[in-house]
């Protein structure tokens, strides 16, 4: 968790995060690069996502490259004001995939998101152009 006033940062790569109640979930401003992670079979409540940000005061950010989220009740979900960027990222065998909650999910047009159960909207997606 960050602080209101500013961001902290942290990072997390090559890990695998199972059967936790809400797998990765940031607060406040933080920042989090993901990276060659599975994050897999979480979700205690059906309502909490394995990748979220639930924060009061927007700008929180988490980054998501090559990583695998899978079998979760909800995959991906930032709240309002916040945003998750997915690149190079398999989502499959979720209840839902994508839940934006009033949040942004940006993606880098070379995911994966297929075999949910709901919420595979893509035209919701800010598409980032790659240079």
């Amino acid at each position: 968790a960050g602080t209101n006033a500013a961001n902290d940062a942290s990072v997390i790569d090559n890990t695998t995060i199972t059967r936790a109640g809400a797998g990765v979930r940031i607060s406040n401003r933080a920042l989090v690069a993901i990276s060659n992670s599975n994050i897999s079979l979480n979700n205690a409540v059906a309502s909490t996502a394995a990748v979220s940000i639930t924060a009061a005061v927007g700008g929180s950010v988490i980054d998501l490259e090559n990583c695998q989220v899978n079998f979760n009740s909800v995959a991906i979900q930032p709240n309002a004001g916040n945003s998750i960027r997915l690149s190079n990222t398999h989502i499959t065998g979720n209840g839902a995939a994508l839940n934006f909650n009033g949040g942004t999910i940006a993606s880098y047009q070379n995911n994966r998101i297929a075999g949910n159960n709901s919420a595979e909207v893509f035209s919701s997606l800010t598409d980032f152009i790659q240079n």
